[in-house]
């Protein structure tokens, strides 16, 4: 009996651990209103990514052992939830990750209806490279610039598509969502790069 008293004494200790945190997807700083932000985009955004089974692309430990990672999260009011990833490797090479759930981006998230991977071509990886760069997302806004008022009027969008661009390289983190308006230009570009990529074509 003396014997199992440290074994006992051990797992009382583990049972009464905290639990980890759930990891996070959303940057802790860096909006508008912080105390309101956090919480309502980590649980929208968040949530959705969750039920994608897609991982944080904050720091450099969700880094490794990629040498840049991309996502681009697409959220219809209304329709389901859409997340493409491209993770690049230090030689050039590059995979894509698309998932699409069957609930809806505004609000319950539901479950993955369709997934695939697949690696890209030099051509696909230099083209989403190149949009990338482009967009210059580092040197953007987190977020939509707050409505203003013309002519005594305020346009409010009440449902739309939001779009969510995360970038991850050993310089450090960009998040970025824009909804409702049309995104910039070189954003709209990088959309349309990414999103006529076929994620089920075989790479030869």
């Amino acid at each position: 009996m003396v014997k199992l008293l440290p074994l006992l004494v051990l797992a009382l200790l583990a049972s009464n651990e905290a639990p980890k945190p759930a990891p996070r997807y959303v940057p802790a700083t860096g909006w508008r209103d912080n105390e309101w932000a956090v919480p309502f985009h980590e649980q929208w955004f968040g949530d959705q990514l969750r039920a994608m089974n897609e991982p944080p692309l904050a720091t450099a430990a969700d880094l490794e052992p990629w040498r840049r990672r991309f996502r681009l999260l697409v959220l219809p009011s209304f329709e389901p939830g859409h997340a493409f990833r491209i993770d690049e490797d230090a030689k050039g090479g590059a995979m894509l990750r698309e998932a699409m759930l069957d609930g809806r981006g505004g609000y319950a998230p539901g479950r993955i209806a369709r997934q695939s991977e697949r690696a890209l071509s030099r051509r696909e990886a230099a083209r989403i490279d190149r949009a990338i760069d482009a967009a210059g997302l580092k040197r953007l806004p987190m977020e939509t610039k707050p409505s203003r008022v013309r002519h005594g009027t305020i346009t409010i969008c009440a449902d739309g598509t939001m779009y969510v661009f995360e970038l991850l390289d050993r310089a450090g983190r960009a998040f970025l969502e824009r909804g409702c308006i049309e995104p910039e230009r070189p954003l709209r570009a990088l959309i349309r790069a990414v999103t006529s990529l076929d994620p089920k074509k075989t790479v030869r």
